[in-house]
């Protein structure tokens, strides 16, 4: 991404913060390709960079991408009304947010169109184990429900990771972290 904004001569600054400078990767490369774009500091040495002053400074309708562990991404998004409401903001999970009302744990069953077998899904078990454990070979990676390995359509039903609480319908399901919606 840094890459392409910089031959297309947009107007970007990079925030990289991390544990240690030495567990930061590409650190080093950043800093050398672009030395006034990007600012690198680590926990284990540098204070914690004051959020709601680094937005107030973007400029009007800036994109602000953000990845990293939940907490920060809270705060980010906690102080974008405030500090930055000129702004649009993208997060980048690589784990799944909590689920509010993430399904019953009841067992339900689940029908694969194209055989017609009826597969049990028990209390505590994910779609996509109770499908393992029946043979079917399907694409997997996160297992929690953020890469999209694992997305089958759904023809009838609700599932807890795609239908809005009263909704029936939806079209996919993350097989890795889907329960009934009771």
């Amino acid at each position: 991404m840094i890459r392409r904004l910089a031959s297309r001569g947009a107007d970007w600054r990079l925030e990289y913060r991390g544990g240690s400078r030495r567990a930061m990767a590409y650190a080093d490369d950043l800093l050398r390709d672009y030395p006034d774009r990007v600012l690198v500091s680590a926990s284990d040495t540098d204070p914690r960079p004051d959020l709601a002053e680094l937005l107030a400074h973007a400029p009007r309708g800036v994109a602000v991408y953000c990845c990293g562990p939940a907490p920060l991404m809270d705060a980010v998004a906690a102080a974008m009304p405030a500090a930055c409401p000129h702004g649009r903001l993208h997060l980048e999970r690589f784990a799944a947010a909590a689920r509010s009302g993430a399904g019953s744990d009841t067992p339900f069953e689940a029908e694969l169109a194209r055989s017609g077998r009826i597969v049990a899904v028990p209390p505590g078990t994910s779609l996509l184990t109770a499908l393992q454990e029946v043979g079917p070979t399907l694409d997997f990676s996160c297992e929690d429900g953020v890469c999209g390995g694992c997305a089958t359509p759904v023809l009838d039903g609700a599932s807890a990771t795609t239908a809005t609480p009263g909704s029936r319908t939806c079209t996919t399901a993350m097989c890795c972290a889907t329960r009934t919606r009771a």
